[in-house]
């Protein structure tokens, strides 16, 4: 019987500032890292084209998927913790494009498409590396 190959996930993680985008462009050029997910860059597209085009992470998603996304438990707790600024974040997906109804495109919005993508990169078993300053539990699990 073949060995089934498992997903790897490397996590790059520090405080703000600490050069972790530069580790990880050194250390993608030795190793393979799967699709790169960083909510800084994910911010910066989003103000930039408005949306986030999830066909960049190897994903194909839908509404429904979004939906249950967030009803879980870390999806609610950085919605609570926006909405208690003030930020009123309500996402939507449109042809494979993720991008907030009300137009936000800050950080909290950025975590909140990074969470979303690295939940569908695990469930479809997939390589991938992401960036964090782990600010919260759910990084971790």
């Amino acid at each position: 019987m073949p060995e089934i190959k498992k997903p790897k996930m490397r996590i790059f993680a520090g405080p703000n500032g600490s050069g972790k985008s530069s580790l990880f462009e050194q250390f993608r050029i030795r190793y393979s890292t799967g699709c790169f997910i960083n909510a800084d860059n994910i911010e910066t597209k989003l103000k930039s084209n408005g949306c986030l085009n999830l066909t960049d992470y190897n994903l194909h998603l839908n509404e429904e998927e979004l939906a249950e996304f967030l009803k879980e438990p870390s999806a609610v707790s950085l919605l609570e913790k926006a909405n208690h600024k003030g930020i009123l974040i309500k996402l939507q997906i449109k042809d494979n494009k993720v991008s907030d109804v009300n137009g936000i495109l800050n950080s909290y919005v950025a975590a909140l498409i990074a969470m979303f993508i690295r939940k569908n990169i695990v469930k479809n078993r997939m390589n991938f590396s992401f960036e964090t300053v782990m600010s919260h539990i759910s990084k971790v699990s």
